[in-house]
């Protein structure tokens, strides 16, 4: 038998893996996408800072 979970979770409980369930945990997204563009100018804003 599983016990419930609370709705309102904590985000320790996302962070943490347990037996119960393993695959809740927090992850990166996979990004498909590879349509963008590095502008010049933010190029330069992040190199001045």
């Amino acid at each position: 038998e599983m016990a419930e979970v609370p709705q309102n979770r904590p985000l320790k409980f996302y962070a943490i893996p347990s037996q119960a369930e393993p695959h809740n945990s927090i992850a990166a997204l996979t990004i498909e996408a590879n349509n963008f563009e590095l502008k010049p100018s933010l190029l330069l804003a992040v190199q001045q800072n």
